[in-house]
């Protein structure tokens, strides 16, 4: 959680900055040319500073990585909710639909 916005992960690119790999980072690797790679690496060996972090929004942003994560979330999460339409158990399909509008939205 790049932005903060999600309090259950203590704050904006703390996965990052404590070694932690996510979508986020994998999908910035992916497209980030050779000096911003290093950049990238350097933070998730926890070498992250204030500027680092901002530095890795710079290029996170650049490569459009979170728009990019949404979209992917926002397609497997209809994929998810699409197979539970094809569960014919009702008691397993009341289960799924309430997990997946607990725990996708």
């Amino acid at each position: 959680d790049l932005d903060g916005t999600n309090p259950a992960h203590g704050g904006g690119g703390t996965d990052i900055l404590k070694g932690r790999p996510t979508l986020l980072f994998a999908m910035a690797l992916e497209a980030a040319d050779g000096a911003e790679r290093a950049e990238l690496l350097a933070a998730a060996e926890g070498s992250g500073t204030a500027a680092a972090l901002e530095r890795l929004r710079v290029i996170y942003d650049k490569y459009r990585v979170p728009a990019q994560a949404a979209l992917l979330a926002e397609t497997e999460r209809t994929r998810a909710l699409g197979a539970v339409e094809g569960v014919r158990h009702e008691g397993l399909s009341a289960l799924f639909s309430f997990l997946g509008a607990t725990l996708l939205d």
